[in-house]
């Protein structure tokens, strides 16, 4: 997995962001990263090395870390209804966070608190708009490579768009 930081030009939003670094990689199909961005700033995770100065991370199988991460769960279909991530309750979405790491990680704890939706508007003047929660807890790494495939590409709904860039603190020797 790679760490990647980049300065962007003042004003560029997610959107665009995406678009810059899908160019850091040559011959990917399916996107190899995810990000988040602060002032401009853009830190990156990726599967493959981009072209760009980056630096390797390797987690380790049994490290217990602390963890925080802004994404949004996927709608889900219920008998016949579509259930939007708006309206899942407290119970959907903890479970959700613990199904997208099954068999990667064991969450240990897990709580979250809704913030505002994200919107983000495409060239043709599509909008596009996410409901943002923010998840927070520790978890046990299971398997240290599926793990790290896992983060690094994002998870849930707008991954490839500034949500669900896992920061991640090591508290294993703690």
């Amino acid at each position: 997995m790679f760490l990647t930081k980049i300065k962007m030009v003042e004003g560029t939003d997610d959107y665009h962001a995406h678009q810059v670094l899908w160019t850091l990689f040559e011959n990917e199909q399916q996107r190899p990263f995810c990000f988040s961005s602060v002032n401009n700033v853009v830190h990156m995770l990726s599967t493959v090395k981009p072209n760009f100065k980056t630096t390797e991370i390797k987690l380790l199988n049994n490290s217990t870390l602390i963890f925080k991460v802004i994404a949004c769960p996927p709608k889900r279909r219920f008998r016949t209804r579509t259930i939007k991530s708006q309206d899942y309750s407290a119970s959907h979405l903890k479970e959700w966070f613990s199904r997208v790491f099954e068999d990667i990680a064991k969450i240990n704890y897990v709580e979250y608190t809704t913030l505002k939706p994200k919107s983000l508007q495409k060239k043709n003047g599509e909008k596009m708009r996410w409901s943002q929660y923010l998840f927070f807890g520790s978890l046990t790494i299971l398997d240290a490579e599926r793990f790290e495939n896992k983060i690094a590409r994002g998870f849930g709904q707008g991954a490839g768009f500034g949500l669900s860039m896992m920061n991640l603190v090591d508290i294993t020797d703690i």
